[in-house]
């Protein structure tokens, strides 16, 4: 037996009424914070991403400020989030949204997702909290929950799990309350059906959860069998020249673009003489002190890949002109955006203080 669709709404909204977490993009339907905060958390966790929901709010107030605001400083109230990819489309849809709509968020999901950066879940999310649209959202924390109480055993990254699971989703979507129902089910399954170590014996849907009755808690939802993470190795070069150094931003399509670093040499063994020598040569370099390697190493896990870094320093007279390499004074450090690895070295060299 499992729960009629109706009896589950009605435990959906009551749990949410009762438990839900007091946080700020719930105290308005402003489409403007709703979508800072549902885009905020793509990929981050609660506690983590608030901070940077209050930063965004309060730095940016309005839709057209964000859209005024150089990308720059975005990537850097952005900085240690991760994904920055997420940065560029928020800063090009509030673009698009002040240059094609007046300012004003469309009001429906079918228009939402065609802005970039808003796919299914966030049009969703934005058009039933703000503007009541009945339709259903369908994010990893909903899938776990209708794949335990109703047995779902169906893979949600192949097109039948989807259909299987969208189908599901509207029939049990509450359409006078669609905002309130679909954000109840996703804190349902962020604060009861955990991943892991589901609180089944506080769960108000226990007496007739399918995965809870045959014992599959840890199975359910079906996943896809993940992809080995590769090992990059970055070695790092901090180039001093009085009390400048050089940085360079990342433009290629790849992990952390549009943020700024030092030069570097990506390789699986250490470099030797020779090739430090040419990249140096490549940067405009010529006339320098020892190079000396620092015992300093960091390792940073991003969702496909383990990345490594290991530092090198040196001291040079002078530098000659080299197109995308930047000289700045160690005091400017702070207004750049890094990646985390980066600004962990800066901090441990003292360049960048707490």
């Amino acid at each position: 037996m499992a729960y009629p669709y109706k009896r589950f709404r009605e435990l959906i909204l009551a749990y949410y009424d009762r438990h839900r977490r007091q946080l700020p993009w719930r105290a308005t339907k402003d489409p403007y914070h709703i979508w800072l905060s549902e885009v905020i958390l793509q990929q981050t966790r609660v506690d983590q991403g608030l901070g940077y929901y209050l930063n965004f709010v309060q730095r940016f107030e309005r839709v057209e400020d964000l859209a005024a605001a150089k990308i720059e400083r975005i990537y850097k109230y952005w900085e240690g989030l991760g994904y920055y990819n997420r940065a560029t489309k928020l800063h090009k849809t509030a673009q698009r949204i002040v240059r094609e709509y007046g300012g004003k968020f469309p009001r429906s999901a079918d228009e939402l997702i065609t802005l970039p950066g808003i796919g299914p879940y966030t049009a969703a999310a934005i058009a039933s909290i703000c503007y009541d649209e009945p339709i259903a959202v369908l994010d990893t924390n909903v899938v776990r929950v209708l794949s335990r109480v109703y047995g779902l055993q169906e893979d949600f990254g192949r097109a039948a799990g989807k259909k299987a699971f969208g189908q599901l989703a509207d029939q049990l979507l509450d359409v006078h309350r669609p905002g309130d129902y679909n954000q109840g089910v996703m804190e349902f399954g962020a604060l009861i059906c955990r991943p892991k170590k589901p609180k089944c014996t506080q769960c108000s849907l226990n007496q007739y959860c399918r995965a809870r009755i045959l014992h599959l808690q840890e199975e359910l939802p079906i996943k896809r069998k993940k992809i080995p993470k590769r090992h990059r190795f970055f070695y790092y070069f901090l180039i001093c020249v009085g009390d400048h150094i050089i940085i360079r931003q990342r433009t290629h399509r790849d992990i952390w673009k549009g943020l700024y670093e030092l030069p570097y040499i990506e390789s699986d063994q250490v470099p030797s003489n020779t090739q430090i020598k040419r990249c140096l040569k490549s940067w405009g370099i010529h006339h320098y002190q020892d190079i000396c390697a620092s015992d300093l190493k960091y390792k940073q896990t991003l969702s496909h890949r383990y990345v490594h870094a290991r530092f090198f320093e040196l001291k040079a007279k002078n530098i000659r002109q080299n197109a995308g390499l930047y000289l700045i004074n160690t005091k400017n450090l702070s207004t750049f955006a890094f990646p985390k690895l980066l600004n962990w070295f800066f901090k441990k060299k003292l360049l960048i203080l707490e």
